[in-house]
């Protein structure tokens, strides 16, 4: 009977709503002590009282993972080691079927894709469900760049990843409209821009277009 009505539990439950069940199960099963439950429940309102307050203490991981499908599995235990409130990957080679995959792994997270326009490109943000995220409208489907507003009131800031290929030119007036739109911007990704300044590569056009 027990099993009967664990199996029309999780009949009703989404890929999501049945990892937050199980994590919960885990949590009451696992804990030997009423104490130490008490004290892991502390511990982590601590650390999301400490994601709230993102403008005052931003942490984030940037990873130009050159596809994401082939390395999915080391990219999972990077950021289950770290643990950070926000992920940023460039270069993800977008494949649905992986963006999925991710997904269902992070599902405490809001992740957000779009493709490139080669194979090569391909952008992907992160956003732990504890900090206020959304996507920005203006700026949807604009291929190889995800803008986010994060935070809140006066909390809020911009941030943009963009993937600039090799033979294209970086769109620098996007990002003036980007900075009109939210001047308290944070810009990542890879423009595949080479200067002397931050490059030991050789400085190439992009380069120097985004230095001047």
């Amino acid at each position: 009977e027990q099993t009967a009505l664990q199996l029309s539990i999780y009949d009703l439950l989404t890929k999501a709503e049945l990892n937050i069940f199980q994590d919960f199960l885990h949590e009451w099963t696992d804990t030997p002590t009423l104490d130490l439950l008490l004290e892991n429940w502390s511990n982590y309102r601590d650390k999301t009282d400490s994601m709230m307050s993102i403008k005052q203490n931003i942490s984030l991981l940037l990873l130009n993972v050159s596809s994401l499908n082939r390395y999915l599995i080391d990219v999972i235990h990077l950021i289950d080691s770290m643990q950070p409130p926000i992920v940023v990957l460039n270069g993800t080679h977008h494949d649905e079927n992986t963006i999925k995959q991710f997904i269902s792994h992070f599902f405490n997270f809001h992740v957000l894709s779009m493709i490139g326009l080669n194979v090569f490109g391909g952008v992907l943000i992160a956003v732990h469900k504890s900090i206020r995220s959304q996507r920005v409208a203006k700026f949807n489907n604009l291929p190889n760049i995800i803008v986010l507003e994060i935070g809140s009131d006066s909390d809020m800031f911009q941030s943009v990843t963009c993937y600039s290929p090799p033979a294209e030119s970086i769109p620098l007036d996007l990002f003036d409209r980007l900075l009109q739109h939210n001047p308290n911007s944070i810009f990542t990704g890879d423009l595949n821009a080479k200067h002397s300044s931050w490059s030991k590569s050789i400085e190439n056009q992009k380069g120097r277009a985004l230095f001047n």
